[in-house]
């Protein structure tokens, strides 16, 4: 006997389990074949008006609907507002967010985000992944960009893994204070860390596309029960593949099932949240990452970090440029009458090329080919695309910022460095720097400060002319005490006179 829930919880049991049917993919990288596996689940409910499911979709996927009209899209939309199907993350290249910078999280979520509501009218508020995209920083950066409920599932655990809870839902506390709802994977649930095979997480009733086993459905039940879990969440999400839809039967003998009901994921996390009352702190190394390292020299993941951070750096500079010189810089080679050019479309496509870059997929199986390229092929190429836009505008921006630049003239025979820090703080770093002299000017190189103190320095590689003076030198020296978000000036000179 199965009693109705006493709280009223729009007609929801006490004694069931809800099961929450997703499914993955997009169109980033791997060009799946979104609109006819969409329009496959939507059959499935037309057949079935109990039938409900969730798609965690990456925003490129959105993005290509905008370009690309479809009409599946409208079918979509429909089905969104009736509340039978709802869509999840939405991060624009589905990454593994454990490992790329803060920045890039940022703006993943939020573009991802953006291109949902234009396509389809939509706020995503659900945080819900199949591969490992879980950090602690997250419950901060979801709440400020509108997310209200997290899944803590990684539902292909073979890149990743989290811990898990003898809880019904929390709050997911982050390091700032921030709490956001939080839906678990429960301990009594399977979770290989070091399988014998393969990574396997038991979120869902059965295995794949087959119907759930009584003795299954007992077990979850009773494990439930005595955990003081009443309302269970069951969730897979498998990849967006049309023939898994198509040979489904666990669809219909759930909803044949009286234990057994759909629900969106944000439906069940509206339904537990008044009962959710623990706060949860998790520790970093609660989340493990187990990614293939070294794949390919690594040079993907190494180049999205660091043309991240020239990314920043770059808008940073630009930024002061304008501030300086009271308008957008100039780049000579596009001189126009009204007065230059901001590279602002040039950046905001620099971003676009480096979050494409960090789709999960190019990380894991860059070998793997595509339309005549491999993805590790394609990564490259977009990070190339996005440093050449970097330095374009490093380039441009530190000229301006030049003319601004005051030097002492007193020191004798001395050519200025101007050292630049991006950063908000003071700092003392190695600076290497590339210098070209003219014929006998310099037979020694020393470097000095703006109070002509001798710093540390080393000649990595030195060329000469004829006459044994230096004409081209690779030089290594100490920048100290360079002010945040500013420059600091330091001279090259004659080894002989600085002494």
């Amino acid at each position: 006997m199965y009693l109705d829930d006493p709280g009223g919880l729009g007609g929801l049991t006490s004694k069931k389990i809800y099961c929450s049917d997703g499914m993955h993919g997009g169109v980033a990288v791997l060009m799946c074949n979104v609109d006819k596996v969409v329009e496959a689940l939507i059959k499935k409910h037309d057949l079935d008006a109990s039938y409900k499911f969730y798609l965690e979709l990456d925003g490129f996927t959105f993005e290509d609907w905008l370009i690309n009209p479809s009409p599946i899209r409208e079918e979509l939309k429909r089905a969104l507002k009736e509340g039978w199907a709802e869509i999840v993350n939405g991060a624009y290249t589905q990454p593994f967010a454990e490992n790329i910078g803060l920045e890039s999280n940022i703006r993943q979520l939020q573009r991802g985000k953006l291109l949902a509501k234009k396509a389809l009218g939509i706020d995503i508020e659900t945080y819900l992944v199949q591969e490992h995209a879980f950090h602690v920083a997250l419950p901060q950066i979801l709440l400020q960009l509108g997310y209200k409920y997290v899944i803590l599932r990684t539902h292909w655990p073979i890149w990743g893994q989290h811990k898990s809870y003898p809880l019904e839902s929390f709050y997911w506390r982050g390091a700032d204070g921030s709490r956001i709802l939080t839906i678990p994977h429960y301990s009594f649930l399977h979770f290989g860390r070091v399988p014998e095979q393969m990574p396997h997480l038991e979120a869902w009733i059965g295995e794949g596309t087959d119907p759930p086993r009584e003795e299954n459905i007992e077990r979850w039940l009773s494990e439930s029960e005595r955990m003081g879990i009443n309302r269970p969440l069951a969730t897979r999400e498998p990849d967006l593949i049309l023939p898994a839809i198509l040979e489904d039967d666990a669809i219909k003998c759930i909803s044949k099932d009286p234990r057994l009901q759909f629900v969106t994921p944000k439906e069940y996390a509206e339904m537990v949240k008044a009962d959710a009352e623990k706060e949860v702190y998790i520790h970093p190394d609660d989340m493990d990452t187990t990614l293939p390292f070294g794949l390919n020299g690594d040079k993907v993941i190494i180049g999205t970090k660091r043309i991240e951070n020239k990314l920043l750096t770059a808008e940073k500079f630009s930024t002061i440029a304008y501030l300086l010189n009271g308008r957008a810089f100039c780049d000579p080679y596009r001189m126009n009458i009204g007065g230059g050019q901001h590279f602002i479309h040039e950046l905001e496509s620099a971003w676009r090329k480096l979050l494409l870059a960090e789709q999960h997929d190019i990380w894991v199986c860059g070998p793997l080919a595509s339309l005549g390229y491999t993805l590790w092929d394609r990564g490259i190429e977009w990070l190339r695309e996005a440093e050449d836009t970097c330095n374009e505008v490093l380039n441009e921006s530190l000229s301006q910022i030049m003319f601004h630049v005051k030097f002492d003239l007193s020191f004798e025979k001395a050519a200025p460095i101007a050292v630049f820090n991006p950063l908000p703080w003071r700092r003392s770093e190695v600076v290497n720097v590339n210098l070209k002299f003219r014929m006998g000017d310099f037979e020694g190189i020393a470097i000095i400060d703006p109070e002509g103190r001798i710093v540390p320095s080393q000649v990595l590689e030195v060329e000469k002319y004829e006459d044994g003076s230096i004409a081209r030198a690779s030089v290594a020296f100490t920048a100290f005490d360079v002010p945040g978000m500013g420059y600091k000036v330091f001279y090259v000179t004659d080894e002989k006179t600085a002494s």
